[in-house]
């Protein structure tokens, strides 16, 4: 299950976390400092997967119109029953139509 419509990708840059913050971590540091180019290739990897069709991926179709931190009650159902009706839709196709 992904959070985001097919074809996002985040576009912030990354950066490089100074040394005295994680000092005891360095490697923890680096991966912090690579994470949105690790997140962009994650999603590579699973687009190219569902199009081979080895994995099956539950997604909203259109992008969010939320915020990470919503208080809209109206949005959130709305969203909420997307998001079910997303699911319904994969599963149903993949479990009860065979």
């Amino acid at each position: 299950v992904l959070t985001r419509n097919r074809g996002y990708r985040k576009t912030g840059r990354d950066i490089r976390i100074p040394s005295f913050i994680y000092r005891r971590f360095p490697r923890l540091r680096v991966a912090l400092s690579h994470r949105c180019e690790c997140y962009n290739r994650q999603l590579e990897l699973i687009e190219q997967l569902e199009d081979e069709g080895k994995v099956l991926v539950v997604r909203p179709l259109e992008k969010l119109e939320v915020d990470r931190l919503e208080d809209n009650i109206g949005k959130l159902t709305a969203l909420y029953e997307e998001g079910y009706a997303c699911a319904e839709t994969v599963l149903g196709t993949c479990f009860f139509n065979e």
